[in-house]
């Protein structure tokens, strides 16, 4: 097995799959990038390098965690992880895409496996799947410990996973107890100063609100079985 990113940049033709997680811009550079990738073919683009090496390296020197699935020295699929800024030491998965032509053949289960076996953190998703395979993505995203928080018919499913540490966990309903007062004071104030038709133009009077709620219901419960 491949020990780090280096090697597989070094060891040009193994057939088999890896995924690793990126340390430096450098690194990704100097990968090649397969086709079939759909999300970011529009990022604004740094002069010569391709759309999804340029969100890469971006997101690199935004010190987020960047995964990626690498087949002969080519970047075939990718996950990335940033800080979400609505709870303190918690994180989102912003992106995970699998180049078309290897879909189908377990490199998304490699790249969610290696997230969720590198951050023992609250980790939150917004699920965005492709029309008519709703019900799949989120069977996929609940093997790797991921719950449904909120969702709708007008809104994607927003799903979590809690930390496996008792004592993170711990800190993290603080956390959500604390955030969860500064909502609902913000909510009640909000509501009280803005017209009724305006009220529809602040989507953070429920939404946010209803996952701080679920939250804090679902790490209630584990923490009374733990007792």
């Amino acid at each position: 097995m491949l020990k780090s990113l280096e090697d597989a940049i070094k060891y040009r033709g193994l057939l088999f799959l890896e995924v690793f997680e990126a340390k430096n811009q450098e690194g990704i550079l100097s990968l090649e990038v397969s086709d079939g990738f759909t999300w970011y073919s529009n990022w604004s683009l740094d002069s010569g390098v391709p759309p999804i090496k340029s969100f890469l390296v971006r997101r690199i020197a935004d010190s987020a965690h960047v995964f990626l699935a690498i087949k002969d020295a080519m970047i075939v699929g990718f996950a990335v992880v940033i800080v979400w800024p609505k709870l303190p030491g918690c994180k989102m998965l912003e992106a995970i895409e699998v180049a078309k032509t290897f879909r189908g053949g377990g490199v998304g289960t490699k790249l969610m496996s290696a997230v969720v076996g590198n951050l023992d953190d609250l980790l939150i998703l917004t699920a965005l799947p492709e029309a008519g395979h709703e019900e799949d993505l989120l069977k996929f995203y609940r093997q790797f410990g991921f719950i449904v928080l909120t969702r709708s018919e007008v809104r994607p499913a927003i799903m979590a996973r809690l930390p496996n540490d008792l004592e993170k966990l711990k800190t993290l309903m603080g956390s959500v107890e604390k955030s969860f007062e500064d909502y609902s004071y913000e909510r009640f104030n909000t509501k009280s100063v803005l017209p009724i038709w305006g009220r529809r133009y602040a989507p953070w009077l429920n939404y946010d609100y209803d996952i701080f709620i679920s939250l804090e219901k679902e790490i209630k419960s584990i923490l009374d079985k733990i007792g």
